[in-house]
């Protein structure tokens, strides 16, 4: 997390000492409203100027300092991602998939995760010539340089 506030910080040299709700929302990586609630709570210090919140730089880095940064939608996906590979070392069904990501709907895991997976070769079939088949599973791709070091 202390990364993700450091390059925040780093961002935040771009832009002018007063914030409105839309440049924190992103340079957090989040919707305006979710600033907005931040304000309503509390949690963010702002003033009201011309029909707008106004964020000082100096308010938006006391409150990077006092809060822990929420992760945005891409960060999740991306840990999702990087779960589903680990998981799929050993093959895997698509309902152990489901299990592991908490989704309910098989077309929506494929359409997410498997088959961009699939397509970027970090995921294959293990009944390749029969994808539809009853006892398919994924499994992940080892990359190259993992196989040569096992090889040595």
């Amino acid at each position: 997390m202390k990364q993700i506030k450091q390059e925040i910080i780093n961002r935040l040299a771009l832009y002018d000492d007063a914030l409105l709700t839309r440049d924190v929302a992103s340079l957090l990586g989040v919707q305006s409203e979710t600033i907005r609630r931040l304000i309503y709570a509390g949690k963010l210090r702002f003033i009201r100027y011309d029909g707008d919140y106004v964020i000082a730089k100096s308010w938006f880095i006391d409150y990077l300092d006092k809060n822990e940064i929420m992760p945005t939608y891409q960060d999740r996906f991306d840990k999702t991602i990087r779960d589903v590979l680990d998981f799929c070392v050993v093959p895997r069904t698509y309902k152990e998939i489901l299990a592991l990501t908490g989704y309910y709907d098989k077309a929506y895991l494929q359409k997410r995760i498997t088959r961009p997976l699939l397509k970027a070769g970090k995921l294959r079939l293990t009944i390749p010539e029969s994808p539809h088949h009853n006892e398919q599973k994924y499994v992940t791709v080892k990359h190259p340089l993992f196989q040569r070091e096992n090889q040595e």
